[in-house]
């Protein structure tokens, strides 16, 4: 939602993606506002903002706003486990209830797991869990549960207000 918020496309402003690499050699993305160069009574060169063909959503001041609370940037992610494992803080522990957390494969094992964290970390440790087949076995199920929602869905439709005109030709 934070990428929609940062876009100036919502204030009515042309906008362009942008990626830097930063300190950490990771890639930011951010959406800046385009800008042409003009020329002032006075003679001095400015950079004012494109708008675009299409109306704001909201206005440039309240963009502004946003932009100084939220920044203006999305910074990469640097910790080890950014959205690599689809369930990590989502599974919970049978054991101890802790939220669990996707390890990647290490020696022998060839494949990622959840696990809960040590004891030290406040979890029993004791528990882990086949990452690829817990992410396939979770996804069936949410999928299954979607297609049997739509499925049994009716779909209410509002009569027509043209239908006693209809029924006299």
């Amino acid at each position: 939602m934070l990428k929609v918020y940062r876009n100036p496309r919502i204030c009515g402003l042309r906008g362009r993606g942008v990626e830097e690499p930063n300190i950490n050699g990771h890639v930011a993305k951010y959406m800046q506002v385009v800008t042409r160069k003009e020329r002032t009574p006075d003679g001095r060169t400015i950079e004012v903002p494109v708008k675009g063909q299409w109306k704001a959503i909201i206005g440039v001041r309240r963009w502004e706003q946003v932009i100084a609370k939220i920044g203006d940037r999305t910074y990469a992610q640097q910790g080890h486990n950014s959205r690599r494992y689809l369930l990590s803080g989502v599974v919970a522990c049978g054991r101890c209830g802790r939220s669990m957390f996707g390890s990647p494969p290490y020696r022998e094992r060839k494949h990622a797991i959840y696990r809960c964290p040590a004891p030290t970390q406040g979890g029993c440790g004791k528990v882990s869990r086949h990452g690829p087949h817990t992410d396939d076995h979770i996804l069936a199920a949410l999928f299954n549960k979607i297609e049997l929602e739509t499925a049994s869905a009716v779909v209410e439709v509002a009569p027509w207000e043209g239908e006693a005109a209809l029924a006299e030709v």
